[in-house]
């Protein structure tokens, strides 16, 4: 993975509205909110974002944004020395929450660049923790880190399926919908799901969960997060819900899971 160069950096304290609702870059272009949070719509990735979240969005797609509560927050472009990721919209674009918040945190005051009067430091410090957002971003987001692996299932020699297959690994903890996947290779939902249990011998709905439930049980053994905290991170919309599809699924609750993985 290669660094990326900081193009600009500006820093809004409590911005109660946006001047423009939406707006096209020429450049990656990250929010990374410290207080206060935000509606965003980047492509088919949509969401709010807070404290802990980055939201990046790719060169030449359309970004839209309303405050929700008034926001402060680093606004930076930046520019990959290649472009790691595919024309079509890259996984990396949209919100991603960090579990490491200290970290965030600290990055964030390297780009505050306080107690450094220098320019030229300030613009290093700032150069820096851009990077490391980046670079931490990618990391995260990786198949083999993301707990959305993509090869979690083999390659089925269905080219189309083994297309749905990494759009679901790409996108299982997001708001998905078998139609809108369906759409996307000019399917019913009904001849997908027909035609995925033929490659895979499961259905587009078992592999989201199995992909939200791999992620839930990391965060759950790596982490201190409570189930309300990680079920928007895996898909789901409250801890009930997730709870009652982890027990059903795994055969114990959450916090039994929990206990027993924990060292």
């Amino acid at each position: 993975m290669r660094p990326v160069r900081l193009v600009s950096h500006m820093y809004w304290h409590r911005k109660h509205q946006f001047a423009l609702e939406h707006d096209t870059y020429e450049y990656w272009t990250m929010f990374v909110p410290e207080e206060g949070s935000f509606a965003f719509r980047i492509g088919e990735h949509t969401g709010e974002a807070s404290a802990g979240d980055v939201v990046l969005c790719p060169p030449k797609v359309p970004f839209h944004r309303r405050v929700a509560e008034p926001v402060s927050f680093h606004f930076i472009h930046l520019e990959p020395e290649t472009d790691p990721l595919s024309p079509d919209m890259p996984a990396i674009a949209g919100r991603w929450t960090f579990q490491d918040k200290h970290r965030l945190a600290s990055t964030c005051q390297l780009l505050h660049g306080r107690g450094v009067s220098a320019p030229t430091d300030r613009e290093l410090l700032a150069s820096h923790a851009v990077n490391d957002l980046w670079l931490w971003m990618l990391l995260e987001r990786m198949p083999e880190s993301s707990g959305q692996a993509g090869d979690s299932l083999p390659r089925s020699g269905d080219p189309l399926m083994d297309r749905a297959r990494e759009f679901i690994a790409r996108h299982a903890c997001e708001t998905l919908h078998l139609r809108e996947l369906a759409g996307r290779l000019n399917m019913t939902p009904v001849q997908l799901t027909r035609r995925f249990r033929a490659a895979f011998a499961t259905t587009p709905i078992d592999y989201v969960t199995q992909l939200r439930l791999e992620r839930t049980c990391r965060l759950l053994e790596e982490t201190s997060l409570s189930l309300e905290q990680i079920a928007p991170q895996c898909g789901y919309e409250n801890g009930y819900y997730l709870s009652r599809v982890f027990s059903r699924k795994k055969g114990m609750t959450p916090s039994a899971y929990r206990k027993l993985h924990r060292i």
